[in-house]
Formats: structure tokens, C-alpha cells, sequence
């Protein structure tokens, strides 16, 4: 590595250690989409000046029950603690069981003194109280697993030197049956769950740091293991000096997307480039890195994780309005990963390159993987979509019009039997089906207007209707509404894909496990749905049937990520303003003509028909800088 490239990285880890030491809890913004960290409190700013509480050790006592000078839980986190009892200060605020070890100054007898020992968790325990222990699998590691309620049938609290049964699973492996089960169909690039277990057996060193991202991300999935400790734990270790591995690749990418579904996003973008950077930094963007690796889910690994970062990338880039990021000027030469089953089975082909897809025939009938059409995709944004907020005005709708078909194309051209595939659980391909969507959260992201990103959906719909109306008749069959007050048309783009995306969730797309770095998408699809509610001058239940789905689909995502539940709240507060708006104007007019198109897109197969896709006109500079005036007077 050269002097530039360590300052760099040394820059990126500076930035990452201070957002974190400095930013631990984030409150996301109900109405808008750029979410701050907000600094805790220090523990001397939440003290009252006349507080007076007793300190542990102040007290005359004998030295067998003398409680040290700061409690367990901030001693193993090396942090102040003011040995306030019977509980600190810090632990009343972070909620956590306070408790003290026994000193063994003054005890003469060394046996005694050797029997004292530090414990590892409160005394006097009861069954029915949390516990807290070390992973059994990963025996050298200490693993923050903290058991608050009762385990799934099946599940015990054994400790065991080897992975246990089925019959006698430690926490450690829910955690890990958790993280495979819910995020890593969508999130891919891990090896596959018994090739990671099996060289954690081996050789646990090396996979220390993954190790706790995948317990942590677990914990988020289960209501009986707290994820606080792992949380801190995985943090911690992701703002410290790392081994330049794959591995670290790995978990700095898997922190990255579980931070921003959190609401972390200074933690998400570091941790991203900090990824991004080490995986240049070990040259896994070219063939020879995973050519070197003996094993062939190795190999097939580090190709996933560098185009992982690509796809990460490519999405950070679009929510940002950013030109460009780390990899789009990047020439790779590693290989087209394949598809999820061959990777779960062994059965790993010979992979494609990206020069030869490129050179692939449009009318051949060579199948390609879901990772191959979601590079594909990406590729196509960062051709066409990244670079518009820079272009000069002649281009722009240009411009527009070519990505809306180039998009159109992709869709009409994904294989249909894909589409129909499910796993043993009932789940559809969530690689292509996150593709799907991220295409049609494309299409509406560039019918909004430019910065649009940086408002709320309750400003933006106040701005006037956001997604332009084409000037002719294509459609007969979706008129124009006559009551309209504005010239909306319902066969628009952005609501045939904020339709279409929500229509993903009627093919077995469990929105427990969608993506939390595509979420964003679903809030574009809202404002779709929430631009036909309120220019459309009518009601339609259909619609409304739609955006209760949505709604439906962010309420589950959102108990595990608060992104999800914060676009919910912005929605819901929107749809309530709009019912009284419609309540006090007496507006129950009933939208025939918008129901018959949105059930139209219901029944259609899950890739629509090319027939109903919209080919915008081109849109003059000034309607992409302005909006229209709006109704300012609903309140909104």
C-alpha cells in the first residue's frame, strides 16, 4: 500500500472512530429523509448538582464485601463510572443491570483471595432473569449473547465446546439461524452458514469481527436476546483497527446496511467506505484475488462482496444525488457471481465475465444470474441516472428518456421462470426481486424534481403535484379524470412503478426481510400513491388498499429497522391530514377510471406487460428545477 492510500484509509478510520465515540444514539426524523446523529448526554451533564447518591467503596466495610471503584459493565468497557449504588449513573441511563465484584484487597489467605473472583454476570440469578454468557461456538471469543426471555422450542442454554444438535441449539446458533434465515437471502456475499461455521471451528481468529456483526444483525430478529451488547460489541470492534481480510470487508459492508436501517447514517456511509476502501486496498476488484483462493466458496465470496459494495454503492450514491462514488470509476475484471442455489450446493459454475455478458446476444436464450441482471442494473444507473444533477440542460430530458427505457427494457427482459421460482420456505429469488424493485424506484426517482431528496413527504406534496402528465392519449383504456383540478394522469410512470413495487409483495416477498438499504425505495413508491391521492381530485379505494399494503409492509420491516417505521409515520401522518382535508371539502367522488388501472396492474403477471409501461415525453429544464403551485391551503 502506498503513503496515499494508507493516509486515506487512516483518514476514513479517524472519521469513523469520531462519528462513533462521539454519536451513539440517533433519533430519526419522522418527516424527513436526511436523518442527524444527535450526541449523547455525558453522564456529568445528566446529574443534577445535588445529587448526593452513595458511591461504591465510600462506605467503612470489610474488605471481603468491598465493592470496587467502578462497576462490572463499565469496567469491561474500559469507560467512567462514577460506582454510584446501588446502581451508576451510566447504567441507569443505558438501562442496563448495574452490579459490583467483590475486591480481594485485605484477604492475607491466598486461597481465599484466588476463590474471589470477578463475575461475569449478576448474582443470585433466577431462572426467569436475563443471562448473559460467551458464544459456546466461538469459545475464544467473548460474545455479548444477553438472553432476555424465553428461547424458541428447540432452543436451550447449553454450553458446549461444538456446535450442539438441533434439539440442544445455544443461543450462538439462533443468532446465526437468524442472520441466514432473515438477511442473508437479501444480503448474500457471507459463505454459505456451515462453510462459515465450519472455519470459524477451525481457525476462529480471522473471523472474530464477522463473527459479531452476524450474532448482532441475529439479534435483531429475535425478541428473546437483547441486541444492545452486541450492538456496542460489533461497533466497538468496527471503530478499532481491523485485519486488512475479506472477512473485515465482509462485516464493515454487513454493519453498514444494518446502521443505515437504523437510522446511523454517519456510521453507515464510514463503515461503507471504509469497506469499499480495504477492498481495493486487498485488489478485489480483480480476477486474480479470487483466482488465488483454493476453495471455490471462497472464491465465489469475494466476488459477491466486491460487487455487494458496487450494488451498496451504486444505491448510496443515487439517495445522496452523488455524481459518482468509490467504485464507478473502477475498471474490475472479477467475475459475475452465480446463482444462490448453485452457491448453496457447491455446484459453482465456471463464472462469466462482465466483457463477455457484455458481448451477449438480445435475442439469445443464455440464462444469467440474478446477481449478473442486478450488476446490469447498477451499471445502467451509474451510466445514466448518477450523472443527471451535472448535466447541462439541452441533455437532461434527453437523457431521462433514455434511462426510462433503458429501465423499461431490463424489466421486460428479466426471464419470466425466475420470477415464479420459490425456495423451500415459499420465498421468491430476493436478489431479483430486489432488483425489481430498486428498477422501479429508479424510474420514479427520476420523475421527481432535482434535490427532491432532501424534503419530507409532507413538504413535497405541498410543492404542487410532483410527476408530469403526458400530453397525449396513448392508453385509451386509462382516461384522464375529468373532475381532476390538475392535469394528472394515472397511467403516469412514477404511479405505475410505485404500483408495481408495491405489487412485489403479493409474489411471497416477506417484508421482514427486505433490505433495509432499499427501504428508500418504498418511500419513493408512497409518494407516488400519495401524489394521485391528492391531485386527483377523487377518492379510489384501490388505491387506498394500496397504500394500506405499503403501510403494512413498513410496519413489519420496521420492527427491525427504524428507517422503515419512520417513512410508516410520515406516511400515516400525510393520509390523516388528507382524510380531514377530504372530510371538511365533503370530497366522495369515487375514481372509476383509477381503479380499473390499479387493478389492471394487480392481475397483471409479475413483470407487467410492455404494453402498459409509459414512455415519458421529454420535460423542459424548467419543469425538472420547478414545481407547480400547489394547494397550500390542506394544511400540509
Amino acid at each position: 500500500m502506498n503513503d496515499l492510500d494508507t493516509e486515506k484509509q487512516s483518514g476514513i478510520w479517524k472519521k469513523i472512530r469520531s462519528s462513533y465515540t462521539t454519536n451513539h444514539d440517533v433519533t430519526p426524523s419522522s418527516l424527513r429523509l436526511t436523518m442527524e446523529l444527535t450526541p449523547n448526554n455525558s453522564p456529568r451533564e445528566a446529574n443534577s448538582p445535588g445529587d448526593t447518591q452513595q458511591r461504591a467503596g465510600a462506605a467503612k466495610s470489610k474488605a471481603t464485601i468491598r465493592a470496587s471503584l467502578a462497576c462490572v459493565p463499565c469496567r469491561s468497557k474500559h469507560v467512567k463510572c462514577d460506582s454510584a449504588l446501588p446502581t451508576c449513573l451510566r447504567c441507569r441511563l443505558e438501562e442496563k443491570t448495574c452490579y459490583y465484584a467483590k475486591s480481594r484487597r485485605g484477604i492475607r489467605d491466598a486461597k481465599k483471595r484466588s476463590l474471589i473472583n470477578d463475575p461475569i454476570a449478576p448474582p443470585s440469578v433466577s431462572p426467569d432473569s436475563p443471562v448473559s454468557f460467551p458464544s459456546p461456538e466461538v469459545a475464544s471469543f467473548d460474545i455479548p449473547i444477553h438472553v432476555i426471555d424465553k428461547l424458541p422450542c428447540g432452543w436451550s442454554l447449553a454450553r458446549s465446546s461444538h456446535l450442539p444438535d438441533l434439539n440442544t441449539a445455544s443461543p450462538t446458533s439462533l443468532l446465526f439461524d437468524l442472520y441466514f434465515t432473515n438477511f442473508h437471502d437479501t444480503h448474500p456475499w457471507l459463505l454459505p452458514r456451515n462453510q462459515l461455521l465450519g472455519r470459524i471451528r477451525s481457525n476462529p481468529e480471522p473471523f472474530y469481527f464477522l463473527t459479531s456483526c452476524v450474532t448482532y444483525v441475529g439479534s435483531l430478529f429475535s425478541n428473546a436476546v437483547s441486541s444492545e451488547e452486541l450492538r456496542e460489541k460489533a461497533f466497538s470492534l468496527a471503530s478499532g483497527s481491523l485485519p486488512m481480510t475479506c472477512w473485515t470487508v465482509q462485516g464493515l459492508l454487513v454493519l453498514s446496511v444494518a446502521a443505515f436501517g437504523e437510522g446511523r447514517l454517519d456510521l453507515s456511509a464510514g463503515w461503507m467506505d471504509a469497506a469499499t476502501q480495504m477492498a481495493l486496498d486487498l485488489g478485489m476488484q480483480d480476477k486474480s484475488f479470487a483466482d488465488a483462493a483454493s476453495d471455490p466458496f471462497v472464491a465465489e465470496s469475494s466476488r459477491r462482496t466486491y460487487w455487494a459494495l458496487y450494488w451498496q454503492g451504486n444505491m448510496r450514491a443515487i439517495r445522496e444525488d452523488s455524481p459518482k462514488f468509490m467504485l464507478s470509476g473502477v475498471v474490475a475484471t472479477t467475475e459475475l457471481p452465480c446463482e444462490e442455489w448453485e452457491y448453496q450446493s457447491g455446484e459453482i459454475p465456471q463464472p462469466l465475465s462482465m466483457k463477455k455478458y457484455t458481448r451477449r446476444d438480445p435475442m439469445g436464450e443464455t440464462s444469467y444470474s440474478s446477481w449478473t441482471h442486478l450488476i446490469d442494473l447498477c451499471r445502467l444507473s451509474t451510466e445514466l441516472i448518477l450523472p443527471m444533477p451535472t448535466l447541462p440542460p439541452g441533455l437532461l430530458s434527453n437523457t431521462i428518456d433514455r434511462a426510462d427505457s433503458r429501465l423499461v427494457s431490463w424489466l421486460i427482459n428479466l426471464p419470466k421462470w425466475k420470477q415464479q421460482l420459490v425456495d423451500s420456505g415459499g420465498a421468491v429469488d430476493m436478489v431479483l426481486f430486489h432488483a425489481m424493485a430498486y428498477a422501479h424506484s429508479l424510474r420514479i426517482k427520476m420523475q421527481l424534481p432535482m434535490e427532491a431528496s432532501g424534503f419530507g413527504i409532507r413538504d413535497l406534496l405541498t410543492l404542487g403535484p410532483l410527476f408530469k402528465a403526458r400530453d397525449d392519449m396513448s392508453f385509451p383504456r386509462m382516461p384522464r379524470c375529468s373532475s381532476s383540478p390538475y392535469p394528472w394522469l394515472e397511467c403516469s410512470t412514477a404511479l405505475q412503478a410505485g404500483l408495481s413495487t408495491i405489487g412485489l409483495f403479493n409474489f411471497s416477498l416477506p417484508p421482514a426481510r427486505y433490505s433495509p438499504a432499499c427501504i428508500i425505495g418504498l418511500r419513493r413508491a408512497a409518494l407516488a400513491l400519495l401524489d394521485a391521492r391528492m391531485y386527483g381530485g377523487s377518492d379510489s379505494p384501490a388505491l387506498r388498499e394500496k397504500l394500506d399494503l405499503l403501510l403494512g409492509v413498513l410496519k413489519i420491516a420496521g420492527e427491525m429497522w427504524p428507517i422503515a417505521r419512520s417513512i410508516g409515520n410520515e406516511v400515516i401522518d400525510v393520509l390523516r391530514e388528507l382524510d380531514v382535508t377530504s372530510n371538511r371539502d365533503s370530497i366522495t367522488q369515487l375514481d372509476s377510471c383509477m381503479d380499473a388501472f390499479i387493478t389492471d396492474m394487480s392481475t397483471s403477471a409479475v413483470a407487467p406487460n410492455s404494453g402498459i409501461f409509459s414512455f415519458p415525453e421529454p420535460r423542459t429544464v424548467e419543469e425538472m428545477f420547478n414545481w407547480s403551485t400547489g394547494i397550500m391551503n390542506m394544511g400540509l
